[in-house]
């Protein structure tokens, strides 16, 4: 019993200081503090043009438009879009419903659930390859878009598209999440 107590300690020791030593190594290879205020995460979409591959050119005739892109699928998507429509009466930007097809799969009619609001909204219907090119795997995603179809921001949630058209009409540039 005697020697049991100190073989223990010294074993739960020996295993702190290997602990401690991976610790030390994994915080070394972890960015420094300048680094880490260098680092902006953004969407790959953001910045490129998506006229004439999520939206015709010719549509775009405002100053900003919001692009929400769906699947038919997405249960959350349909509550989105309701939201959206509600908040963007005070701002009345052009809004596209683009939904996604999946041309493999059978039986792809335009989506009855999405045709309730298309006196509010342009529907638009994309391949799921054209989705998958952009980048696009979460649903909904809603893009502001300029008049050139160029592509300002990128955000999961309709307030974040507001947000970010309230930031550019006050005078800033670049994208907020």
């Amino acid at each position: 019993m005697y020697i049991l107590a100190p073989a223990i300690w010294i074993s739960m020791f020996l295993v702190f200081l290997k602990l401690k030593k991976q610790l030390n190594t994994e915080l070394h290879f972890l960015p420094s503090g300048d680094q880490q205020k260098e680092m902006i995460i953004k969407h790959p979409i953001i910045g490129k043009n998506v006229g004439n591959i999520l939206v015709d050119a010719h549509l775009l005739s405002s100053p900003f438009s919001i692009v929400i892109i769906v699947n038919q699928t997405c249960s959350f998507c349909l509550t989105e879009l309701e939201e959206l429509i509600l908040e963007n009466q005070s701002y009345q930007l052009p809004i596209f419903n683009v939904i996604s097809i999946d041309s493999k799969a059978e039986g792809n009619a335009h989506s009855e659930k999405y045709s309730l609001y298309q006196h509010d909204v342009t529907q638009l219907q994309v391949e799921q390859e054209t989705i998958t090119k952009l980048e696009i795997h979460d649903f909904p995603t809603l893009l502001l878009v300029d008049q050139n179809g160029t592509v300002l921001g990128e955000h999961g949630w309709y307030r974040g598209v507001f947000h970010q058209y309230n930031f550019i009409l006050k005078g800033g540039e670049g994208n907020v999440e």
